[in-house]
């Protein structure tokens, strides 16, 4: 929109005086109902002008249409569209309208936004308006040259809406999607977003819809999509390498033709190892993940009993003598190449796999040794991915659960029972709220973001002590306790992939001191259950340290979502 036209019209908003007490709002009318024309409008229901074409034909419309005149006679209807259709259904002649006055000071752009600024906003007060119509209004107003903040600006929405909006408008399938389904206006934009041409994920989220998990499964396939993603970088590595990379695990019945690494013998009887890896035409390459600690400068591998683990919960306390600091390591998730022979001479190598001789000279039953190694090596694999797979669930919902509450701690009204939650939480562990993150957290679910979050916390609440409401001051009580709360759950880190989130294994341990301490399971499990009584919906992995699952029942019902 160019300077000229949005002065033009502010000018046309403004032109109108004030009205006072006592002005004739609006001119009501009679008009003939084949004097009405149904402008550009939002798409109607046709179930709904039924439903309305009885009410109407007893008693005619109870709610003005509102209407502009035409040049030739006749009137645009502005808002009334199905009332109109459902009165020519019922072959009702008249129909009360008020008359808006023509628009005639305003250039084509002008009035076709004052238009679309109208329909919009008397379509939001009879009823909510459907995902289509917020799309096609929205869509409309993009196309006549508004940026994505004018648009929300004029029609009072949220800029993130106006953008869900123009997806689901480009989008033929969003709007089947809308039509078909009971998904909102944002859930549709999302499903768009990751579903695409994949049907699968598609009904994964529309079925997630139904149960509540919407937000988990979103935040689930982001975090899938993330290690899909991963793996096709390592394996286009390998690739370029020229290694055929399988995707599949190698089953014990095809080791006679693609023999692992332990099986294979130098010439002169030694074990094989990398180091004989020279010719990719005769190996396959599988990657196995697996979650490793690594030095945060230079990658290198560290082993977990040389960390001082107590310096992850205070950060400033010293490592204990010739251990490093919490801060100095990072997880990071690897993909560990193993390697295949399939072509023993061509690698100069033989097998003992098919009825040679182990290293001692004595026989081996190859095909028993090869299933029971097989057997343990798939038992490490299936730990491994549990955690692994607990560990990303976890992380996505941490992402929704803290969206949810951040939204929600946004206003001055507190949660019902936020008091008694906070005082429970103090009297429970008097030191919660002072240990590492928990601060931060706490600014962070109130939307205090930046440099120095905890220090932005600290003059808020001054401020609220100062000249705010009791109210307020009861919310960020609340996200103290929960920030707190939510740092035993998923501490904070500079890097989101570096934290750990310790929830979902507390069913796992016994009940010690440290990180899995009787009082902190006790504390997590009153914190979700609060959460479930104010609306929030538990992911399964949430549900593992409510007692409700194990951490192998929640992934089984988090894959499940997938089928």
């Amino acid at each position: 929109m160019t300077t000229t036209e949005k002065t033009n019209d502010t000018q046309a908003q403004a032109a109108a005086p004030a009205p006072k007490a006592g002005d004739t709002a609006a001119q009501v009318v009679w008009l003939e109902t084949k004097e009405l024309v149904i402008a550009k409008n939002r798409k109607t229901d046709p179930a709904k002008v039924r439903a309305l074409a009885p009410s109407i034909k007893q008693h005619g419309n109870f709610i003005a249409l509102q209407v502009i005149p035409r040049s030739d006679g006749r009137y645009d209807v502005r808002d009334g569209a199905h009332r109109v259709q459902a009165a020519r259904k019922a072959k009702v002649q008249l129909m009360k309208a008020e008359i808006i006055s023509a628009e005639t000071d305003l250039d084509e752009k002008a009035a076709e936004l004052a238009r679309l600024d109208r329909q919009f906003n008397t379509g939001k007060h009879v009823n909510p308006l459907s995902a289509t119509a917020e799309a096609q209004f929205t869509a409309e107003a993009l196309e006549l040259g508004l940026e994505v903040e004018e648009v929300a600006k004029r029609f009072a929405i949220a800029p993130e809406r106006v953008r869900a909006a123009r997806t689901v408008a480009r989008s033929t399938a969003a709007q089947t999607l809308a039509e078909s389904t009971d998904l909102d206006l944002m859930q549709i934009a999302v499903v768009e977003e990751l579903g695409g041409d994949d049907p699968a994920t598609v009904e994964r989220l529309v079925n997630a819809a139904k149960s509540g998990q919407f937000e988990h499964v979103a935040a689930q396939v982001r975090s899938e999509r993330e290690a899909q993603a991963a793996w096709a970088r390592a394996a286009a590595e390998y690739r370029e390498r020229g290694f055929t990379v399988r995707e599949q695990w190698v089953p014990y019945q095809e080791y006679s033709t693609c023999t692992p690494m332990r099986y294979l013998r130098t010439a002169d009887g030694a074990q094989a190892t990398e180091e004989h890896v020279s010719d990719p035409a005769h190996w396959v390459v599988q990657l196995d993940d697996d979650e490793e600690l690594r030095h945060a400068e230079t990658g290198e591998p560290v082993e977990e009993n040389a960390v001082d683990w107590d310096t992850d919960e205070d950060p400033e306390r010293e490592p204990a003598e010739g251990l490093m600091h919490a801060s100095q390591v990072r997880w990071v998730t690897t993909w560990k190449p193993l390697y295949y022979c399939t072509d023993l001479a061509g690698a100069g190598l033989t097998s003992l796999f098919g009825g040679g001789n182990a290293a001692n000279g004595e026989p081996i039953d190859a095909e028993a040794a090869a299933k029971a190694e097989a057997e343990r090596k798939q038992a490490e694999r299936a730990a491994r991915r549990r955690v692994i797979a607990a560990n990303r669930l976890a992380r996505a919902a941490t992402i929704v659960r803290r969206d949810w509450l951040r939204e929600r701690l946004s206003g001055a009204k507190p949660f019902k029972g936020a008091a008694k939650f906070t005082a429970h939480v103090l009297t429970a562990d008097a030191t919660i709220i002072s240990e590492h993150s928990a601060r931060d957290l706490a600014a962070d679910l109130l939307g205090l973001t930046g440099i120095d979050p905890a220090g932005k916390l600290a003059s808020t609440g001054a401020e609220v002590a100062d000249k705010g409401s009791d109210n307020r001051a009861q919310v960020i009580l609340f996200a103290l306790a929960a920030g707190a709360i939510e740092g035993r759950m998923q501490a904070k880190k500079a890097r989101p992939e570096d934290e750990a989130p310790n929830y979902w294994r507390m069913a796992d341990q016994a009940a010690t001191s440290g990180h899995y301490s009787t009082r902190t399971q006790s504390l997590v499990a009153y914190y979700l259950q609060v959460l479930r009584e104010q609306g929030y919906v538990a992911a399964p992995i949430e549900r593992v340290p409510l007692g409700e699952l194990s951490a192998d029942e929640a992934i089984r019902e988090s894959e499940g979502t997938e089928q």
